[in-house]
């Protein structure tokens, strides 16, 4: 195992070389020693086509240094993931830790977002990610950030690895087509819609139930990712009087083989979609939100997925 690895986990750091600033000295000699000359052979031999591609502007005295450290860059790639997965499923991390011990933590796992701004610890934590990627839930964060005033109830999942994770900023653009609210309060009981892009599927559908609309989203991952990705998981109610929603939530359902293949025999809207997974909630929300802060907030989720931002969107925004 490489040394490196627990800084990549804790700091939340990007797959990327310039990360290994962030190593220290030490540990970065150790894990480069590690490897074997042909393990190096081999990994170029296979990724040859990409090395080239990165390595294209690299001085020629530190083209074997660059290839180590992608080397390892690779190791980690589907690790991390598995890791967090894992943690997700089987531990209460890192609500363990001494620093968090006064931190009260609710059935689900989540924490008061106003609890965490003001909570007085040693270390920095962050939203959990909903997937593999690093960056994923830095707009959700942001949208959570922006309503923190509001008379909202946001509870947060803190992420079970990163701890003082390096700060980053990032900007996209997000384009898309405005749902239509009255239209959608008048269905007699239920409509659905199912999206599929890259392989990827994702299904919603609205329930009506008395006054009010139960929405519910699931982006399923592709067989050979359930070991390191779970799916994205969405639920809302609207209040058709009131023209508000008074509560939502995103969760990752984590799921094995079998229940994978269960699931993906069925729709979302079959009623025993609900048996297949293992839910971990990311946050929920609770109170009054205007349709705009939930579109804000369901894309912000269901991020460098177009289906839902197409779905909900109107104007091109930039975050």
């Amino acid at each position: 195992m490489f040394n490196s690895l627990k800084y990549f986990l804790e700091l939340n750091l990007p797959m990327h070389p310039y990360s290994f600033q962030h190593i220290p000295k030490e540990d970065l000699s150790e894990d480069l020693l590690k490897i074997e000359n042909e393990q190096l052979l081999k990994f170029c031999e296979k990724e040859k086509q990409k090395l080239n591609f990165l390595l294209n502007n690299v001085k020629e005295e530190d083209i074997i240094l660059e290839l180590k450290k992608y080397y390892i860059l690779n190791e980690f790639v589907d690790l991390i993931p598995k890791i967090r997965l894992i943690a997700l499923k089987t531990t209460n991390k890192p609500y363990n830790l001494k620093d968090l011990e006064e931190l009260t933590v609710d059935k689900d796992g989540l924490v008061l977002f106003h609890d965490i701004l003001e909570y007085n610890s040693e270390n920095k934590y962050m939203l959990c990610l909903p997937i593999s990627d690093g960056n994923s839930n830095y707009w959700l964060s942001k949208e959570i950030y922006k309503l923190k005033d509001e008379n909202i109830s946001f509870k947060i999942r803190l992420d079970p690895l990163a701890i003082n994770p390096i700060d980053a900023v990032y900007k996209m653009t997000v384009f898309g087509e405005q749902l239509d609210w009255e239209k959608l309060s008048q269905i007699k009981d239920i409509t659905q819609a199912r999206f599929l892009e890259n392989d990827t599927i994702t299904e919603l559908y609205w329930n009506k139930r008395e006054n009010k609309l139960h929405f519910f989203c699931e982006e399923l991952p592709k067989f050979e990712e359930i070991e390191y990705r779970g799916s994205r998981y969405f639920h809302a109610i609207y209040d058709i009087t009131n023209q508000k929603i008074i509560h939502c939530d995103g969760s990752v359902k984590i799921y094995e083989e079998l229940d994978f293949l269960n699931r993906n025999d069925i729709h979302l809207w079959d009623e025993n979609s609900k048996n297949y997974g293992q839910y971990v909630k990311i946050f929920r929300a609770d109170g009054e939100i205007s349709t705009d802060n939930f579109t804000s907030l369901i894309t912000s989720f269901f991020v460098r997925n177009n289906d839902i931002s197409n779905y909900f969107k109107t104007l091109t925004k930039e975050n």
